[in-house]
């Protein structure tokens, strides 16, 4: 995946699963223009460390709720 693609998959889950102001909230995040390429981590030998990182974890953890959502939905 490259980051438009990421940036498009959060921008659609967002639209499908925040209310109002849960969208309001993500919008003003992911049409930051430097949102692609904030860290996900301060230091180089951290997880999601560098250019894109963030945008990379927030989906990884996006992704990750909707499998442990799908995979728990009838307990």
């Amino acid at each position: 995946m490259n980051k438009l693609d990421d940036l498009t998959y959060l921008k659609s889950e967002a639209i499908h699963l925040l209310d109002k102001h849960g969208r309001n909230v993500a919008n003003q995040i992911l049409t930051d223009s430097r949102f692609c390429k904030w860290t996900g981590s301060s230091k180089p030998n951290l997880h999601h460390y560098g250019n894109g990182g963030l945008l990379k974890h927030t989906r990884e953890v996006v992704e990750l709720s909707l499998d442990m959502c799908e995979k728990y939905k009838d307990t």
